[in-house]
């Protein structure tokens, strides 16, 4: 089932307790990063992919091409995210970030090819 409303994004009941709460900060940043993509356009979308238990990551379409995925990371320097953009592509790239600004910015930048 696929899981793109930020609004009701949780945490599997099933997964290990040692995951907390670790998981459950790093849903919360994702889902606040995700919203905030989802105010740019109507061309985007996300999706949550929660690819293996304790591990989670949002993928970013615009106009339903797999754009981006992003990583929050929650350590003990505080919360940073990962972001890959564009995905799958010759001038993918890397980024590390620790603001939803910050990361909005590098979503326009990819989409623009700049």
């Amino acid at each position: 089932m696929k899981q793109t409303n930020p609004d009701t994004w949780q945490i599997p009941p099933d997964w290990h307790q040692n995951f907390e709460p670790q998981a459950s900060l790093e849903l919360q940043a994702l889902r606040k990063l995700s919203q905030a993509v989802l105010d740019l356009s109507s061309d985007f979308s996300v999706e949550l992919d929660l690819f293996e238990p304790g591990y989670l990551k949002v993928d970013v379409f615009h106009k339903q091409t797999r754009l981006a995925e992003v990583y929050a990371n929650n350590a003990a320097a505080g919360l940073v995210y990962s972001l890959y953009a564009p995905i799958k592509s010759v001038r993918e790239e890397e980024y590390h970030f620790r603001t939803v600004d910050e990361g909005v910015d590098i979503l326009k930048k990819a989409v623009s090819g700049t």
